[in-house]
């Protein structure tokens, strides 16, 4: 120490370097810890907004193959009509050339009936089965944008936790 301005002086005679590093007594230490904590929050804040942005494509991709499976089965509807079609108008030719086959007069009576009636019964199962595609179709329709829903509340939501917790970090900081 040199006179009464209490400075330290080295070997030599000039002034020592003091560090600004910190020491175990309470030093700049703390400052490591600060920058630490508030990396570790910015790392944690990141991590959150990435899920929520990860779980949101998942669901964007859910939602997509729903949609692509709801038109797939309108599509597949609309060749079983045809394919439906077809049948009816074979069974009707095959009973009409049956009852034809054995002299039956094919334009009175019960024969007509039972033609009128193999028709109807055609239509309504077409008609049926037609419902049940669009049954389908909507409920994969209807789920797409559940999940389209479902992905922009969860992004949402980590988007928050992450602002929250940047927010959380910074106060914590500057508490410090």
């Amino acid at each position: 120490m040199s006179g009464a301005t209490g400075a330290s002086l080295d070997s030599m005679g000039g002034p020592m370097a003091q560090s600004t590093l910190g020491n175990s007594a309470g030093g700049g230490g703390g400052s490591f810890a600060a920058m630490g904590g508030i990396v570790g929050g910015i790392m944690s804040a990141w991590g959150d907004y990435t899920q929520g942005v990860q779980q949101n494509k998942a669901y964007q991709y859910n939602a997509d193959l729903a949609m692509q499976k709801a038109q797939e089965t309108r599509a597949a509807e609309a060749l079983h009509q045809t394919q439906m079609e077809r049948k009816k108008q074979s069974d009707t030719g095959h009973q009409f050339a049956e009852y034809a086959g054995r002299g039956v007069k094919t334009n009175t009576g019960s024969p007509v009936d039972v033609m009128v009636d193999s028709i109807s019964q055609w239509n309504l199962d077409m008609s049926i089965s037609s419902y049940n595609a669009e049954v389908s179709a909507r409920g994969l329709e209807n789920q797409a944008a559940i999940d389209r829903w479902t992905g922009k509340q969860i992004k949402r939501e980590q988007t928050t936790k992450a602002v929250m917790g940047l927010f959380s970090t910074i106060v914590g900081a500057s508490t410090n």
